[in-house]
């Protein structure tokens, strides 16, 4: 996004869009717990992990698109696939969380094994109510290996 349409965003002028980017993401560890998560930031940037440490490294680029952060809140549903292990991080599925602050969706896999879950994102411009602003359907798989 360039540097107009931010300071337009940050200005309060720009309602609330999203791109969420990323559509699938797969650990694959040997000899350690395996972690399959995105991760969407207060300044607009997702991350990915697919990696032996929960750390959220590799970057998906920008979901927020225009406005505030803090005017978007995200709900996820789990659509199919393994659930025990999804969502170590953040409140359980359909809560609306506020992206005024970071917020983590992540699956761990402890033992050796693959476990994948399928889950939709909805992003929102309320807390309650409000619009539907973006939608993106995200496959986590975490496999370990001895």
């Amino acid at each position: 996004m360039n540097h107009l349409l931010r300071f337009i965003a940050h200005a309060g002028v720009a309602s609330p869009a999203v791109s969420p980017l990323t559509v699938a993401v797969t650990g694959i560890v040997s000899g350690g717990n395996g972690y399959a998560g995105i991760s969407y930031n207060l300044s607009g940037e997702e991350f990915k992990t697919a990696t032996t440490t929960s750390s959220y490294d590799t970057s998906a680029g920008n979901w927020l698109d225009a406005g505030l952060s803090s005017g978007v809140w995200v709900e996820s549903t789990i659509t199919g696939g393994t659930l025990g292990s999804f969502n170590s991080e953040d409140a359980g599925q359909g809560v609306r969380l506020q992206l005024s602050t970071t917020r983590s969706f992540r699956m761990v896999q402890t033992v050796n094994g693959t476990s994948t879950t399928f889950a939709t994102f909805d992003f929102y411009d309320a807390a309650s109510g409000g619009s539907l602003i973006g939608t993106v359907d995200v496959v986590f798989s975490a496999t370990r290996t001895a």
